[in-house]
């Protein structure tokens, strides 16, 4: 039996020390992961939610007629660009991908919440090819699943010694803990750091220059930056024209009057719906009706006043006091602070004039 305790004796094995410190670090509040993606992980017994289809074709029958015939599971909206298409279950989602390259569709989706990759630039290396860099990856064991060379902002102005190098790895096929060990690509010195990317209003794709999604989702034509044809960038001999809005300008160019078009539309689409309050017409049909005066004998008033004039006093010779005149002015603020519509206004004011008029 172990000391100090009363259990049987059997020794317990020691947890993985990536594993154990993992979950110390998972108990501490003040701790963020490197992968900023690592956080979107769909827990046991949930339904991960899959993300819509959207083509630009106007053809519904055509569409529903060959997605019922391969038995895949839908619905439909249709919207000002084209359709969108919604799957139930990831499973018909992937079906419904298979299918619409198939069908030789245009569309574009976005990332499966589980299926983002982990994402690393590297820091250090010279003027190589992606194949190059992708080929001393798999030297180290690692594979990959995309690697982009990445162009600074300002590139000619500082002339930077180093290139970057942007990487999309399988999501948990390894760490940035795991790859920083890796001192060297093809007998450069390299860094490793996670990709936090730009800090952007609104995503644009790459591919088809449009906004709203990625590249790495987007099987609609490919247009080129510099004129918007549909071509490839370094095939452009034409002046340059922005696709998106005609203008003479790169179609990424972040001045472009379509992305501010774009990121105002999606303002107005996610803020908070403005509440108009219509006020009540009155008229002689919904007027309230005002209180019956009470008659009383001996030209006594009901709420005659204690320090008032005597009895015997003509009405319109009665004034109020200056105390009497602040009485019933908190008294009437009072009442007309409870009314929420014109109508109880004016029955409240009526009460009011009837109650010390006479």
């Amino acid at each position: 039996m172990a000391p100090g305790g009363g259990g049987t004796g059997v020794k317990r094995s020691k947890p993985d020390d990536d594993e154990a410190t993992k979950k110390l670090l998972q108990n501490n509040k003040y701790f963020t992961w490197d992968d900023p993606d690592s956080e979107i992980i769909v827990q046991r017994g949930e339904k991960e939610k899959a993300p819509p289809y959207f083509i630009p074709d106007k053809d519904l029958t055509r569409l529903r007629t060959l997605a019922n015939n391969a038995k895949v599971t839908a619905t439909y909206k249709l919207t000002g660009q084209g359709i969108k298409i919604m799957c139930p279950t990831v499973e018909e989602y992937n079906k419904m991908g298979r299918l619409l390259k198939t069908w030789k569709y245009h569309f574009y989706t976005h990332d499966l919440p589980g299926s983002r990759p982990f994402k690393v630039v590297i820091r250090g290396l010279g003027d190589f090819s992606v194949e190059s860099v992708t080929a001393a990856l798999k030297q180290e064991k690692l594979e990959p699943l995309k690697v982009f060379k990445m162009t600074r902002r300002d590139q000619q102005e500082k002339n930077y010694r180093d290139h970057l190098f942007l990487v999309h790895f399988p999501k948990g096929a390894t760490t940035l803990k795991r790859l920083k060990e890796i001192k060297a690509l093809d007998q450069v010195i390299v860094q490793w750091e996670t990709y936090r990317g730009a800090n952007r209003s609104v995503t644009q794709c790459q591919n088809c220059l449009a906004f709203g999604h990625g590249t790495r989702n987007c099987f609609m034509d490919t247009r080129c930056t510099n004129c918007g044809g549909k071509h490839k960038n370094e095939d452009c001999i034409a002046e340059t024209k922005c696709g998106n809005c005609q203008g003479k300008h790169q179609g990424t160019d972040a001045k472009c009057p379509a992305r501010n078009k774009f990121i105002e539309i999606r303002k107005k689409a996610s803020g908070p719906k403005k509440v108009t309050r219509v006020q009540p017409v009155i008229n002689n049909d919904n007027f309230p009706p005002l209180p019956v005066p009470v008659v009383v004998s001996d030209n006594k008033s009901p709420h005659q006043r204690e320090d008032g004039p005597s009895a015997g006093a003509s009405a319109s010779q009665e004034l109020f006091s200056k105390e009497e005149l602040v009485r019933i002015f908190l008294e009437m603020s009072d009442a007309l602070n409870s009314c929420v519509t014109r109508a109880e206004v004016i029955k409240t004011l009526g009460v009011f004039v009837i109650k010390y008029g006479r």
